[in-house]
């Protein structure tokens, strides 16, 4: 079935395929979430290039802008992975992660959360 979404952005109509009366196929992640705007200036050669990424895959220069900024996240979000990890390299003498260990840890969480649990009930 296809219905259509009015009202969504500033008025513009989009067009969807229902699947199975349950979900909506096909709709950019910008009509799913709030949006705002923000303007943009550019070199004519950049703005070219971003305008000829909707022949490449993109239905819009801002979709493929909304892209490069969630890559950039996922890039950032990595690279402070990474560092926390090479930091907890170097944090000291290595411990045995065993079996044991893990049943330790979280057996202690457990009393942890036990406890959280009696506190707030008072």
């Amino acid at each position: 079935m296809i219905r259509s979404l009015k009202g969504c952005r500033a008025g513009y109509e989009r067009r969807a395929a229902w699947d199975n009366g349950s979900n909506w196929q096909n709709l950019p992640m910008e009509f799913l979430m709030s949006m705002t705007s923000m303007n943009v200036s550019l070199p004519e050669e950049l703005k070219e290039f971003a305008e000829a990424q909707t022949k490449n895959g993109y239905s819009t220069p801002s979709e493929y802008v909304r892209e490069l900024i969630r890559a950039d996240q996922r890039r950032r979000a990595k690279d402070k992975l990474d560092a926390m990890l090479v930091e907890g390299l170097r944090s000291g003498d290595s411990i045995p992660v065993d079996a044991k260990f893990w049943n330790e840890l979280k057996q202690e969480a457990m009393t942890k959360l036990a406890g959280r649990k009696k506190s707030a009930r008072k």
